[in-house]
């Protein structure tokens, strides 16, 4: 199965309580590919990177999912 994530379902996984964004990777990972490009990437990442999402994700959490 292939997915396309639009930037928004991320971040809203990071800041919905009870979820964990690693697993969402996992889950993603485990039951398709997911497909994106750089510039959703890019997108992600800068978004990621903003002091208001600081308190939900961590340099690592946004380095795994670029690997």
């Amino acid at each position: 199965m292939r997915v396309v994530v639009d930037t928004n379902v991320f971040v809203s996984a990071l800041i919905k309580p009870g979820e964990s964004f690693s697993q969402l990777i996992v889950q993603l990972d485990e039951h398709g590919t997911v497909l994106y490009s750089t510039d959703t990437l890019t997108e992600l990442v800068d978004v990621l990177r903003r002091r208001k999402f600081g308190k939900y994700t961590t340099p690592e959490d946004v380095a795994e999912l670029v690997a």
